[in-house]
């Protein structure tokens, strides 16, 4: 799975080093014995960001690979696109990776 554009790869590098210093910081409430509920809400804050990472990952993988169709000169595949789409979305939302 390529990412289309340098800036969506940026943009995903920026907030998975973001991520990166949020786990870093779980590490840290753990070793100071931080109450678990606010470690506990660390860490959903963690999974949301990295839900938002798997979603622009998405977006970008879509929109090359529309880009890719467009380059080619055919025409999509509406069935095909539906199913990545679907497929892709199971993969983020529901973690499965099972196709449809």
């Amino acid at each position: 799975m390529s990412v289309a554009q340098p800036c969506g790869r940026a943009a995903l590098i920026v907030r998975l080093r973001r991520l990166e210093g949020q786990i870093r910081g779980l590490a840290r409430m753990i070793d100071a014995e931080e109450p678990c509920l606010d470690i506990l809400t660390q860490i959903k804050a963690a999974e949301r960001a990295l839900q938002s990472v798997a979603l622009l990952l998405v977006e970008e993988h879509l929109r090359a690979e529309l880009a890719r169709v467009d380059d080619e000169g055919g025409s999509y595949d509406q069935k095909a696109l539906r199913d990545e789409a679907t497929h892709l979305a199971r993969l983020v939302v529901l973690g499965s990776g099972e196709r449809p």
